[in-house]
């Protein structure tokens, strides 16, 4: 298939010859016909178009594409108020493709649309990943088309100088029929710098707009009236000058993220939240009487979002009060609110999403979350993406009009999702598991397995641990490709698998030595070789390569904060891509070397062969200590819980949940109780055992029960113990535990580690060059030339009883146990 060469030739050019490129192909090819667009409607042709015709030109039975004003459209009137509402209308044949819109960004999502119909489909960023097929498929619809949520926007900022990802970002969403609203957020962050001088001289004349004047500006106060009028102005002007944004936002300033105070004597405001609802919606109403047009097709936006008490909080408003019916409410209940706390029976978005809309359901709704967001994680993977994509479908059924996901820009780890995610938030009757499928299968073919396993150990990962495991299957992906555009693809996730690589190197090189040091110069060394390989990968858009270079979260580079010593002098040229993946193979065959000097592995393996008893069975208790005490664990047999609850608040909330639909609440208690239910084998269990300081006490009186625990959680000292114990099983072909949790375990303080045979092993353990987090991570040999650990069980004493193993999934109890 020469053709794929001869197309990914024309569109391996730099952005500014594409589009030279498009120009000239206009001049001789009547495939695009613009009509009815007026500078008067403020209507411009769309770059869409110029991609259209380089992407079909390859094809002889290419349709021709027509764009219709909607002014200038014949068809009814019922039709046309429908397109002004954020839809396009498209007239297709097996010779031509007409597409009628209101706007340059409907008509780019028109355009991509019919592309997508085509058979032409955008699978990432790079020229490597746009899938042509062997003939278009020519169709025929005559169709009203809109996106089922109205914003679908997936990303992050943070380009920065590197104009050519930012370029390949946009590219990406808009073929793919994402971004197309503008939404202006924490508007408040700008109120005083476009309006100084008014808000100088109305504070000379005694009337406080902002209670913090002058130090921060962030808090304005609305119990003067001319703080409102001025905001009524000022949002009335930023209306006019673009009357197409469709929402505007009224958000407070970005960082204020606890509660201001209310500082006002309206009874309507009585916390951050209702403060910035109240302002929104009297702006609102004010437009909406003065410009009847902006309540039919605009929305002034506010932002349910802060760690503070009341800043995400609905609030309770009497009906006497009128609201306009337009104002766009943006939920973000998945970081930073503390107002809604999920329980086992409904979680947190849940909760949030059915207070706001029962309490306000005239309103628009957006969802706001936050996934693998590079300030969080310097690109390293940290979110479960095939779970959180599971979102979309509840924000579809709660009647969420929005999908708002802050990101990542590291698009080698978010391309299928964003794919897939992308698909369902613009038609959320497609099914995300035939997505996903289709995905891998369209994009690695013959590699698909490879490669969707590879993304899944992404969605689960363990940090260095996983490391050898994923260019394991990268290079088997890439010896299986059957076709040389699928062995870019996989080269160029290669080159983001040694950026995690040249990652783990960087932070294991961190050190307190002096500068000038060896080891100082060896950390200097490794962040450079870090960023110049961001660098060098730039064009291709699988690394973020400005927040490379700038960011320093985790402070894991010498130097800070957008200081780096090449920042500012990279001038990044068009790469080759033939030399480039050459290089990237190299490396990665380079750094995958080290596999084969027994880096750290999973060990994956079942216990359905072995038996386990309790040896020597006794009670034990624990003090409530976490805000909310969760026991995630699957039980080894048939058992009826024998759990005491001492001294539980009435407001306290215990609760059951299995994964066989089981569910048990045992909230509202004042007297002592007991937790009394059966549980049963292969069923895993969240206990849920209240919060801080509701309860005195758990005590579990079971002299049987074994648990196999996920995680059990909490660093309270247990009842009768002067160390907390646990012990856990380590399977038979196990060479060395590596865990976290013992945040005291480098200096051996209040933590030991015991053989089998009951020998305390020498301090210090073995410290790691990778953390869990903020803890450190230890190994401990299974078996040496003194003693064989393997098979057996093992004992942990420590202050801390919350352990997590990275290298197998281990059997925990309290209870001292045996492997019969």
């Amino acid at each position: 298939m020469s053709w794929i060469y001869s197309v990914i030739m024309v569109l391996a050019l730099s952005p500014a010859q594409q589009s030279c490129a498009a120009k000239k192909n206009l001049t001789n090819n009547e495939q695009v016909v613009v009509s009815s667009i007026t500078q008067e409607q403020n209507l411009k042709n769309p770059p869409a178009y110029n991609d259209f015709v380089q992407l079909t030109s390859r094809y002889s039975n290419a349709p021709s594409l027509e764009l219709v004003a909607i002014n200038k459209a014949n068809l009814p009137s019922a039709i046309r108020q429908e397109i002004k509402a954020d839809r396009f209308y498209i007239d297709a044949n097996h010779q031509s493709i007409k597409i009628i819109a209101a706007s340059s960004k409907d008509f780019t999502n028109g355009i991509y649309y019919a592309l997508d119909r085509l058979g032409i489909q955008f699978l990432g960023l790079s020229d490597n990943f746009i899938e042509f097929p062997e003939e278009l498929n020519v169709f025929e619809q005559k169709q009203l088309i809109h996106q089922n949520f109205k914003v679908r926007y997936f990303g992050t900022g943070g380009n920065g100088r590197y104009k050519v990802q930012k370029t390949l970002h946009q590219q990406f969403k808009a073929r793919n029929q994402l971004d197309d609203y503008d939404v202006v957020g924490h508007t408040f962050s700008n109120l005083y710098k476009e309006n100084k001088a008014t808000i100088d001289a109305l504070h000379k004349k005694g009337k406080i707009i902002f209670h913090d004047y002058p130090k921060k500006t962030k808090n304005p106060n609305f119990d003067e009236p001319a703080t409102v009028e001025l905001i009524k102005k000022w949002i009335e002007k930023k209306y006019l000058e673009k009357p197409d944004q469709k929402i505007i936002g009224l958000a407070a300033a970005d960082g204020i993220g606890n509660d201001q105070g209310t500082n006002s004597s309206n009874p309507l405001i009585v916390n951050t939240m209702s403060k910035y609802l109240w302002i929104g919606n009297e702006v609102a109403k004010y437009l909406n009487n003065k410009y009847p047009e902006f309540e039919a097709n605009n929305f002034i936006g506010v932002n349910a979002y802060g760690a503070g008490t009341g800043v995400a909080k609905a609030p309770d408003w009497p009906s006497s009060y009128k609201t306009a019916s337009n104002v766009w409410v943006q939920l973000a209940p998945y970081a930073f609110q503390k107002d809604y706390e999920g329980d086992l029976k409904q979680s947190a978005d849940e909760k949030m999403i059915a207070d706001w809309t029962t309490k306000f359901p005239q309103f628009s709704y957006s969802m706001r979350d936050y996934w693998n967001i590079t300030q969080w994680t310097n690109g390293i993977p940290r979110t479960n993406f095939f779970e959180v994509t599971d979102r979309v479908e509840l924000w579809r059924s709660t009647g969420m009009k929005s999908a708002n996901i802050e990101s990542t820009n590291f698009s080698a780890l978010t391309n299928p999702h964003f794919w897939v995610a992308g698909k369902l938030a613009t038609n959320t009757s497609l099914n995300k598991e035939v997505l996903y499928k289709n995905y891998f299968d369209t994009t690695f073919k013959a590699s698909a397995d490879d490669m969707e396993a590879y993304y899944q150990l992404l969605s689960n990962w363990k940090g260095p641990i996983s490391l050898c495991e994923a260019e394991e299957l990268l290079e088997s992906a890439y010896e299986n490709a059957q076709h040389p555009i699928v062995e870019n693809r996989i080269i160029e996730i290669m080159g983001y698998m040694h950026y995690v690589r040249q990652f783990y190197a960087l932070t294991a090189a961190k050190t307190t030595d002096k500068a000038g040091s060896p080891a100082y110069k060896k950390w200097e060394n490794e962040a450079l070789k870090h960023e110049r390989w961001a660098k060098k990968l730039n064009e291709l858009g699988v690394i973020q390569t400005w927040a490379v270079y700038n960011y320093n979260y985790g402070k894991h580079k010498p130097w800070g904060l957008k200081k780096s010593p090449e920042t500012f002098d990279a001038h990044l040229s068009t790469s080759d891509f033939q030399s480039l993946k050459s290089t990237i193979l190299t490396r990665f065959k380079t750094g995958k070397k080290a596999c084969g000097n027994q880096e750290l592995k999973f060990v994956k393996q079942a216990y359905t062969n072995q038996r386990f008893s309790v040896k020597n069975p006794q009670p034990f208790c624990i003090s409530p200590f976490r805000q909310n005490e969760l026991i995630t664990f699957t039980p080894l047999q048939t058992t009826q819980l024998n759990i005491t609850i001492e001294s539980p608040k009435p407001d306290a909330v215990f609760e059951l949940k299995g994964s066989d639909g089981t569910y048990v609440d045992y909230s509202d208690k004042s007297n002592d109780f007991v937790i009394s239910d059966i549980v049963r084998p292969g069923v895993d269990y969240t206990l849920r055992l209240g919060s801080r300081k509701n309860a005195s006490k758990f005590c579990f009186n079971n002299t049987d029960i074994l648990f196999t625990y996920k995680e059990f959680a909490h660093t309270s000292q247990a009842s009768g113990y002067k160390r907390n114990i646990l012990y856990f099983y380590v399977p038979e072909h196990v060479d060395e535990i590596v865990f976290s949790g013992l945040e005291q375990a480098e200096k051996n303080y209040f933590t030991d580690v015991f053989t089998p045979d009951g020998t305390l092993l020498s301090a210090p353990l073995k410290k790691l060059a990778f953390k869990e987090g903020n803890t450190p991570v230890y190994s401990v040999p299974t078996h040496t030339k003194d003693f064989d650990g393997r098979g057996k069980v093992w004992k942990i004493r420590s202050w801390t009883w919350k352990m997590k193993v990275h290298n197998f999934n281990p059997i925990i109890s309290r209870q001292e146990f045996e492997a019969n």
